[in-house]
């Protein structure tokens, strides 16, 4: 009795808990997709999937946003990276349309996700320019879904975060930085 107690307390905690997703697999297909259209304007692709210090700094960037709820740009542009695009979706909903969404992105399937990224940010003038500036060759993305249960359906939250560095030594704003560049521009990854 006391077990079967347990379990009716405790299903609705269950029913409702979220997932939040964290993938590289989706951060790598919006760098690609970020890379198809740098060729398809005639710009040199980004080179350096960046994954030490710009990389940490996007992360914390992306899921503070997340979890605040709110797109926030960083006051430290220039000592981590030189550019940061920040894109995020929100949908909610109980309709076949929201649930098959939700269905592809537990299943690893992130295309509309990347492609979405990276269309808002080919439509904004201003982030447009950031990802297609020739001499940001090194860069990263990183990303987070939240899919929580809502009423009969679902909510989903994508952010999305893109930060570059110049491959030129001396962009930044600190000696510690273009130091880092340099090692990256040398080893060439």
């Amino acid at each position: 009795m006391k077990v079967l107690c347990f379990m009716l307390v405790c299903a609705p905690c269950f029913a409702m808990a979220q997932d939040t997703i964290q993938s590289e697999l989706l951060d790598l297909m919006i760098w690609e997709k970020i890379n198809s259209y740098r060729t398809q304007i005639n710009v040199p692709k980004a080179t350096i999937f960046e994954r030490g210090l710009m990389r940490s700094f996007s992360r914390r960037i992306t899921t503070g946003n997340a979890f605040s709820g709110k797109s926030v740009h960083s006051d430290s542009v220039g000592y981590y990276c030189n550019t940061e695009c920040l894109f995020n979706l929100r949908s909610k909903g109980d309709s076949p349309n929201i649930k098959a969404q939700v269905e592809q992105i537990r299943g690893g399937n992130f295309d509309y996700l990347a492609e979405a990224a990276v269309q808002g940010w080919i439509n904004s003038p201003s982030h447009c320019k950031l990802i297609s500036r020739p001499e940001y060759t090194i860069s990263t993305v990183t990303s987070v879904v939240i899919i929580t249960p809502w009423e009969n359906g679902y909510k989903i939250l994508f952010e999305a975060s893109h930060h570059s560095l110049s491959n030129r030594i001396g962009a930044t704003f600190t000696d510690e930085m273009d130091s880092y560049v340099a090692k990256l521009l040398k080893k060439g990854y």
